[in-house]
């Protein structure tokens, strides 16, 4: 583990990670209460993200495999597509979604 805290100071400490963990505190809890933490294992060749919740409704786990871009491979494949995606919808007079 190469870092634990906030989603606030994650974001200072990993500015290339900040739409996970912005997304994250925006749809739950808030920056300070969002824990993050970052681990390290050269033996993976996925971007991974695991997300945890529990509360009163119960508790959820979700894990994430995105495959790293080839041209930059801090970042998704489908992080590419997800813009893609964004600016046809913006010109497209039917969005579903």
């Amino acid at each position: 583990m190469i870092f634990e805290g906030n989603a606030r100071e994650s974001s200072r400490v990993f500015p290339e990670s900040v739409n996970v963990s912005a997304a994250l505190s925006l749809a739950g809890v808030g920056f300070e209460a969002t824990r993050v933490r970052v681990l390290v294992d050269p033996t993976i060749d996925k971007n991974i993200h695991e997300v945890s919740a529990k509360g009163l409704f119960g508790e959820v786990r979700i894990e994430v495999q995105n495959t790293p871009s080839p041209n930059n491979p801090k970042t998704g494949y489908i992080v590419a597509m997800s813009v893609a995606r964004a600016l046809k919808n913006f010109s497209s007079p039917l969005v579903i979604g």
